[in-house]
């Protein structure tokens, strides 16, 4: 079931589960629980994350629950102003959401919004959330950092990963109707129609 779940999204959830404890402490998880239970299932493994607090008295085996048994997925909206960044969660659905930014940061948002000082002169992508699908979310952005990024992906789309490529295409897409430039929906289709190379996961 986790192959055609949501596009993979237990396969994701884990992965960034091993990302956070490391994958010594993962494997460990996985051995003990061989060795020491002749069945188990979703509430055996989660109970192995709850020594992991994240943060306010929120384990990882919390976090691990909710994912696993909360259908559907979180989306966020980042909206990036001159001295702050600002994201809310969009969705009817609170989720604990583990951001990782372009510069290398990362966060736990676990309310509705949440705001960031923006250092002095800093690129407003260096505030992009969640490059290459760490965790399982859709990410829309402020008007101008569409443009931003839509400039440098047909500039260069190399300097992105092909899944981090494929993402930014199919989130502008799932977010078109409430974005205030329509003539961005016409410069990702011809993107994607100019450089078939460069976005060949925009399938998924």
């Amino acid at each position: 079931m986790i192959w055609t779940h949501c596009y993979l999204k237990g396969v994701i959830h884990l992965e960034r589960i091993e990302w956070l404890i490391g994958e010594e402490e993962m494997l460990s998880i996985i051995r003990l629980m061989i060795t020491s239970n002749s069945t188990f299932d979703i509430f055996t493994f989660s109970s192995h994350l709850s020594r992991f607090v994240i943060k306010d008295n929120m384990t990882l085996s919390d976090v691990f629950y909710h994912s696993y048994t909360t259908g559907g997925y979180p989306t966020i909206h980042v909206s990036v102003m001159e001295d702050t960044i600002r994201i809310d969660q969009s969705g009817s659905t609170l989720w604990p959401l583990s951001l990782s930014f372009y510069n290398g940061s990362s966060h736990w948002l676990l309310t509705n919004a949440e705001s960031f000082h923006r250092q002095s002169n800093t690129s407003s992508l260096q505030y992009l959330v969640n490059q290459g699908f760490k965790t399982f979310m859709r990410v829309n952005y402020d008007t101008k950092t569409w443009i931003q990024i839509l400039y440098m992906l047909e500039q260069d789309a190399s300097q992105f990963t092909p899944v981090g490529r494929a993402q930014f295409i199919s989130d502008l897409c799932y977010f078109s109707s409430s974005l205030v430039d329509k003539y961005m929906v016409d410069r990702v289709m011809a993107l994607v129609n100019d450089q078939p190379d460069n976005f060949d996961l925009c399938d998924w």
